[in-house]
């Protein structure tokens, strides 16, 4: 089929950013097709992983940029991800005693319950 070489698949993929749907749509067939080509190629592989972390890096700065600017959204998001180290998490992990002699006391809305 013309155009399915791994020169022209791979300037398809750059400029579909890793989109293997939009390139087997460019292309007529179906999205496994393209995928089993670059399956097959180390070549191809080598740029689909590259279109990919390019599309990361961008939407990663535009997510920074968005996030200095001052939207709590992008903000919020951004220390959830980035910050855990920094206790930014949506939960709390609980660990138990190391050697089982102590219960643990859970307070939920009130009320305490045992756990042995």
């Amino acid at each position: 089929m013309p155009g399915m070489t791994v020169p022209e698949l791979k300037k398809d993929l750059s400029d579909a950013r890793g989109n293997v749907s939009a390139v087997a749509r460019k292309h007529g067939v179906d999205w496994s097709t393209i995928n089993k080509r670059v399956q097959e190629s180390p070549v191809l592989q080598q740029v689909l992983r590259d279109a990919r972390e390019s599309m990361l890096d961008n939407a990663e700065s535009k997510l920074y940029s968005k996030a200095l600017e001052g939207d709590t959204t992008c903000l919020t998001f951004f220390l959830r991800t980035q910050g855990r180290h920094r206790g930014y998490v949506d939960r709390t992990e609980l660990v138990g005693d190391p050697d089982g002699t102590q219960p643990i006391v859970i307070k939920w809305g009130g009320n305490e319950t045992d756990s042995d």
